[in-house]
């Protein structure tokens, strides 16, 4: 729970990883952000079908948020360590659907951060992404209008301080059951939060 982004794309065939790793690794070094490189070549260019257990590409950990999957499989296609582990094996069509999405959650880091986050994204993908696609549950992406950035992220912080508060503050009524409770808070926040004007 908390706003997020999800991407998904392939790496340019046309375009150098160890480039794309190299600016990466310049943006870690301005926003002093931490990352981490995985394999710096592919081992095929033209992509083969199948992928291999390696990641190629770097991370970048910006504070108080989850890492920015500047990665791939074998294949070419954007995929992260977490979900070749999970979903690398199955022949589920949902599973490998899975594989393919990545998503970094920016909640904890704050609009700025966000911004930030996107604004990189539309600089690699001119050269290093194709077919590639995002959702940004702040629409920071799809408006790039700040003022509805930060207003969904009011909302986000709302709904998450009251759901935390609820749970650390509520005592169950009698007889009432831990899912009884969760249901009981879930609905005296939507209550709330109607009356709220973001």
């Amino acid at each position: 729970m908390g706003l997020s982004i999800h991407y998904s794309g392939r790496f340019n065939p046309e375009a150098s990883l160890e480039r794309l790793i190299r600016e990466c690794f310049e943006f870690a070094k301005v926003f002093r952000w931490d990352y981490y490189i995985f394999e710096l070549e592919f081992p095929q260019i033209p992509f083969p079908d199948d992928y291999n257990e390696n990641i190629y590409g770097i991370a970048l950990s910006p504070p108080e948020c989850e890492p920015l999957w500047f990665t791939f499989l074998s294949n070419g296609k954007m995929g992260s360590p977490a979900q070749l582990q999970y979903f690398g094996n199955s022949s589920d069509p949902y599973n490998q659907f899975a594989l393919y999405r990545l998503f970094t959650k920016t909640q904890f880091a704050g609009h700025g951060i966000h911004m930030l986050v996107i604004e990189i994204f539309r600089h690699i993908i001119k050269e290093y992404l194709v077919d590639f696609t995002m959702s940004d549950e702040g629409k920071y992406w799809e408006t790039g209008n700040r003022q509805e950035l930060e207003r969904i992220y009011k909302q986000y912080n709302f709904l998450l301080d009251m759901f935390g508060d609820g749970l650390k503050y509520s005592i169950p009524a009698e007889g009432e059951y831990l899912q009884q409770m969760i249901e009981r808070i879930a609905g005296e926040i939507h209550s709330e939060y109607h009356k709220r004007k973001f």
